[in-house]
């Protein structure tokens, strides 16, 4: 049985990658509780993500000590696996801000072709304000900018060279894409991710609206290059191939995320936590999978579902 699923896999080229940076809890499932004697509201309990993710000090010191309220939040959605980033941009009980932004720093020396992850936006609450989610990314060395210079507490875009999208309200959850090509031949050391919700009013504090927004998924893209398909079949069996259904990852290696991308290139699902996946629900087709493992390696196959 080994031997047939052995030469079954061999149908498909097998391709691996390092991963060189990794987004600390880019899936959001890690977080910790935090207890604040507020001013107005008393005391208050509150979730924030670990590993580095960071509110703005400019937008959140002030009303976290008065009320509470923050740009982070948990989110346990029915459309989420697990836990997401829940952002707000002020709440309809106030404080009420036209713009708020948190960040993540990331060492990192290998550019990745992308970051990418899903995101769902609310809009202003309020019909006349025009809202919008900006998500991007800025690659340098870190010793071209020192903090006075490059400072994430204050600052939405860190220079001309930020590369971002700004992207309208949609009530489901919608796949994004940040370009880092513009960063090519540079060399770097950090990479810094921000989030901005940024509205057209004029006023900084005491504006007529809020919004929310939710991220989840959130990592960077690389370039496979393919292998020959033997040097791995040792230690790498996905089978069956082709499946109807389950397809089973045969390895000794911690699996921690299993990646099914369509052949467009968009992710159509997420298996965490496991070696097996169920692609039942979904159309008849090749796929690649992407298989992340413990020790930070990502190893991609295709796989027929018929």
């Amino acid at each position: 049985m080994k031997r047939f699923l052995i030469l079954s896999s061999l149908l498909f080229a097998l391709t691996k990658i390092q991963a060189q940076c990794l987004i600390p809890n880019g899936d959001f499932e890690h977080w910790v509780d935090s207890t604040r004697n507020t001013v107005y509201n008393g005391e208050v309990t509150y979730s924030l993500p670990t590993y580095g993710w960071t509110e703005s000090g400019y937008s959140n010191i002030v009303p976290r000590f008065t009320t509470g309220a923050g740009f982070f939040y948990k989110y346990e959605g029915d459309d989420v696996d697990g836990a997401a980033l829940y952002l707000k941009r002020g709440t309809e009980e106030g404080p009420r801000t036209s713009q708020n932004h948190g960040f993540m720093i990331v060492e990192c020396t290998d550019l990745p072709k992308s970051l990418v992850g899903t995101y769902k936006f609310s809009g202003s609450s309020e019909a006349t304000v025009e809202d919008y989610l900006i998500i991007g990314a800025f690659a340098y060395k870190a010793e071209d900018y020192p903090q006075d210079d490059l400072d994430p507490h204050a600052s939405q875009v860190a220079n001309e060279a930020f590369s971002w999208m700004a992207y309208l309200p949609t009530d489901s959850l919608q796949d994004f894409e940040i370009d880092l090509s513009v960063f090519e031949g540079q060399e770097i050391d950090r990479i810094m991710i921000q989030f901005v919700m940024l509205a057209d009013y004029v006023m900084f504090l005491e504006t007529p609206d809020y919004a929310t927004a939710v991220i989840d998924d959130v990592a960077f893209t690389y370039e496979t290059v393919s292998i020959d398909p033997r040097e791995e079949l040792a230690d790498w069996v996905v089978y069956p191939n082709p499946t109807s259904r389950v397809a089973y990852i045969d390895t000794e290696q911690e699996i921690t995320e299993i990646a099914v991308f369509d052949m467009l290139g968009k992710r159509v699902m997420t298996q965490k936590n496991s070696s097996e996946v169920d692609l039942g629900h979904l159309a008849n087709g090749v796929y690649v999978l992407s298989i992340r493992t413990v020790d930070h390696q990502i190893f991609s196959t295709k796989i027929l579902k018929e």
